[in-house]
């Protein structure tokens, strides 16, 4: 390039420019956890702005297909909204001996908000079923 008179520029260094794309995807990754929070049932009455700020009181946590999210029995000490990928919960039967699938869950389904506000140990466990899942609890 031939600069034509007086030119001003403005510099990024790759540590520089790379820092700021880091922020604008943790707030990309912000705006689209509140989407998915705002179609939770028990958030959905919470205005934009404090979803917003949710996001960033929220831990995102991935994990890969078989990981245990919760153990039946534990202590329900999280409440869990799946952000992407899918989640299998289970229930053991005592009369089965076996574990019975209860459901699947995806993107804005969420588990353990009833023993974490009852501190009852948890009713089934999850289990991540996808490649990998992303959530937030």
């Amino acid at each position: 390039m031939i600069a034509n008179g007086d030119v001003e520029c403005f510099t990024l260094t790759h540590e520089q420019f790379n820092l700021l794309l880091g922020r604008i995807q943790d707030v990309m990754y912000q705006i689209s956890t509140a989407r998915v929070l705002k179609g939770v049932p028990l958030l959905s009455t919470l205005t934009d702005e404090a979803l917003y700020m949710l996001t960033t009181i929220f831990t995102r946590q991935i994990l890969t297909k078989g990981d245990m999210v919760i153990q039946e029995g534990s202590d329900g000490d999280h409440f869990y909204v799946v952000h992407d990928g899918s989640c299998l919960v289970t229930q053991w039967s005592s009369s089965l001996q076996s574990q019975v699938e209860l459901d699947t869950l995806g993107s804005g389904q969420y588990f353990g908000e009833i023993a974490l506000l009852t501190r009852a140990n948890r009713t089934a466990s999850v289990e991540v079923i996808s490649e990998k899942v992303s959530e937030v609890k």
